[in-house]
This record gives C-alpha cells, sequence and structure tokens, in this order.
C-alpha cells in the first residue's frame, strides 16, 4: 500500500528567488520540488515532499540553511527564507494544490489545466493537462509562460516547423509545440526525474508518439551541430545560458528563433549582448515580475 502522507519540506522566499531556491531543494533532498508563487503577497513557497514518513536529516537542513545564505550573498533577494517542515496528508496536499493552481490560457491557442479541472478548451485551441508537485513548469511562472506565448506565436499553421527543447522540465513546451503541430520535437533535460515526468505528461497528453524527452547534459554536448532547428526554446538558469551561448545558437538554422528565459532584468542585457555576439538580433522581450525574458532571430 502507498503511505497515505507525505513530510513537506518548504522555503518561503521573494518569488525573484524561486528558480535558485527550487534547484536548492533539488540539490540537498534529491527529489523533484514545486513552487507556488503569490505576486501579490510579494513571495514563493518552494517545497519539497519526502515519501512516507521520511524525515530530513539535520546535515541536510544545515545544508538548505547555507544555500539560502549563499543565494543572498550572490545578490538574490531571498526575502525571509523561512524554513518549514510538517507532514502532510496526501488529499491535503492536492487540496492546497487546487486551490492556487487554475487554468491557464495562451494566446487562445493553449489551455493549460489540471486534471481535476472541468473547464474546456475553446474551439480551435488545444488543452495540456499538467497535475502541479511533480515536475518543474506548469506554465504559471513568468518564463515558461513567456516560451509558450512564442510558440504560440511563431507558428505557421499548414509549414513544418521543428522545435528544439533544452531543459524541458516537465515537458510542458515540447508537449506545447506538438498540440500547436509542430515537428519534429526534440527535447532533453539533464535531470532523471525531470524526464520521466516529461515522458509521462506525454502520454496523459496523447503526444507521445510525436515526443519522446531523453536525459542530457546541454554542456556534454557537442558544441557544433549538423541538425538545426527552426525554434529553440532553452529556459534555463542565468549562468548556464551565458556559458553555453556557442553550443546553443549552433543548433538556430539560418533564420530561425531562439527563445531564452530564466533571466533576472538586471541580467538581461549581459545575456542580450552575449547572443547578439553569436548573431542572433533581438526581436521581442517580456518584463513580468523581476523576470525579462526574449526572442532573438538568427541574423
Amino acid at each position: 500500500m502507498k503511505p497515505q502522507s507525505v513530510y513537506q519540506v518548504s522555503a518561503v522566499v521573494a518569488p525573484v528567488a524561486e528558480d535558485a531556491v527550487t534547484e536548492l531543494l533539488f540539490t540537498v533532498f534529491e527529489e523533484p520540488s514545486s513552487a507556488y508563487v503569490d505576486l501579490k503577497k510579494k513571495l514563493a513557497i518552494v517545497s519539497v515532499y519526502l515519501p512516507g514518513r521520511r524525515r530530513p536529516t539535520n546535515k541536510q537542513i544545515k545544508q538548505l540553511e547555507e544555500g539560502l545564505v549563499f543565494i543572498r550573498e550572490c545578490g538574490l533577494d531571498v526575502g525571509s527564507g523561512e524554513i518549514h517542515e510538517r507532514f502532510v496528508k496526501k488529499a491535503e496536499w492536492l487540496e492546497n494544490w487546487k486551490k492556487h493552481f487554475t487554468p491557464l490560457d495562451i494566446g487562445g491557442r493553449l489551455l493549460i489545466k489540471p486534471s481535476w479541472e472541468k473547464r474546456k478548451a475553446a474551439k480551435g485551441a488545444h488543452e495540456i493537462v499538467l497535475d502541479p508537485g511533480v515536475s518543474f513548469g506548469t506554465g504559471h511562472h513568468a518564463t515558461t509562460g513567456f516560451c509558450l506565448e512564442q510558440l504560440v506565436a511563431l507558428r505557421d499553421d499548414g509549414s513544418k516547423q521543428s522545435v528544439l527543447d533544452i531543459g524541458t522540465g516537465s515537458g510542458i513546451l515540447a508537449i506545447g509545440a506538438a498540440k500547436l503541430g509542430y515537428g519534429p520535437i526534440v527535447a532533453y533535460d539533464f535531470n532523471a526525474d525531470s524526464v520521466r515526468s516529461a515522458r509521462e505528461n506525454c502520454e496523459r497528453n496523447k503526444v507521445a508518439d510525436s515526443v519522446r524527452p531523453t536525459r542530457k547534459d546541454l554542456t556534454r554536448q557537442s558544441v557544433d551541430s549538423v541538425r538545426k532547428y527552426h525554434v529553440v526554446c532553452a529556459n534555463l538558469i542565468y549562468d548556464l545560458l551565458i556559458a553555453e551561448r556557442e553550443r546553443i545558437t549552433n543548433r538556430v538554422r539560418p533564420g530561425g528563433m531562439l527563445v531564452l528565459a530564466g533571466i533576472l532584468e538586471t541580467q538581461f542585457n549581459k545575456v542580450r549582448r552575449a547572443f547578439a555576439d553569436k548573431g542572433m538580433k533581438l526581436i521581442d522581450s517580456k518584463v513580468e515580475g523581476e523576470w525579462k525574458s526574449a526572442s532573438f532571430r538568427w541574423k
């Protein structure tokens, strides 16, 4: 019988620190983490759920505390950085998510919703069913939302357009691309749990025949690439975008589009210059909260 409760470890932080703290929790506990962001209250609750009656060790809590201090020292506003621990019944855990995870419409073409939501997509739109709390990316974060908006805007119905999704997480971008008619689609992530979750989400959304997420590390791929794509999405952390800009741009076909996200507004100019040096021209950008995302065209 599956355990009826999970142990929740949460960090209450500023929204700008959500991605960094999500990575920190995964590093410490080796379990996928999830986040609820309340922009009105200007806070994010990032949680990891440990199965059964497994409690975190003192060493893990200390690593979490030290990690939060390090993130703050790097110049990122962590906010209160409070750490909370408690047992949560699975039923309560699901009910909490039901309160916070509402359907999301992307350009009238995609409707992202949890499995318990009864709302149907409008005529001509496609549904993506994703339950939060088990994988990275539900479309509600500003960076993921921008990437989805760009996939909608860049789709030329009736034409063949390929997509590369680097750091697929929950698989939401690849699933959205498949629903919109892109193909072929390649998606990968270095995190084994994310790949497993992405594959399950592809099965649930009936796109597994066209999307098969795999486990790959961008930093270990060849710098040059024979295969080029019409659209490349890279929703990654700022440091990785800068360090791997040559590998990323070498996968965009001439005239193709590159969609970058995961960038703080204060970091954006450095990212823009780095990719401009590789031949990418800024086409569109969007600021939402502390984040600035953008699309570029290969000159």
